[in-house]
């Protein structure tokens, strides 16, 4: 997993990529761009049939500006009718394992 941190205009950004599979020389995966620190990183496979395999990664932010613990998810379902309501049932069943008191989720559904 790639993790990085750097400050730019003087504001900090954070970028997290996990590679999943490569492809014609390239990576392939799931990332997530932040302004905010990181506290807790959660990755998840999720299940289906298809060689490319899926995965959620979700991140919780490290911040005070904020009163609750704030959770972004971020995933990538297959096209795939069959293999995408296999992954949403999982998807949802892992969320509820992620702390957080409030989830964002986004991503290519």
């Amino acid at each position: 997993m790639l993790y990085r941190k750097w400050h730019r205009n003087w504001v900090i950004i954070i970028i997290i990529f996990r590679k999943q599979w490569i492809f014609d020389k390239g990576e392939f995966g799931i990332a997530f761009i932040s302004k905010y620190d990181v506290k807790n990183i959660y990755i998840h496979q999720l299940p289906g049939k298809s060689k490319e395999k899926r995965q959620v990664l979700a991140a919780r932010l490290n911040t005070s500006k904020f009163k609750k613990k704030i959770l972004v998810v971020n995933t990538h379902l297959d096209n795939s009718l069959d293999n995408k309501n296999e992954e949403l049932d999982d998807l949802f069943t892992a969320i509820e394992g992620f702390k957080g008191d409030v989830k964002f989720f986004c991503g290519d559904f």
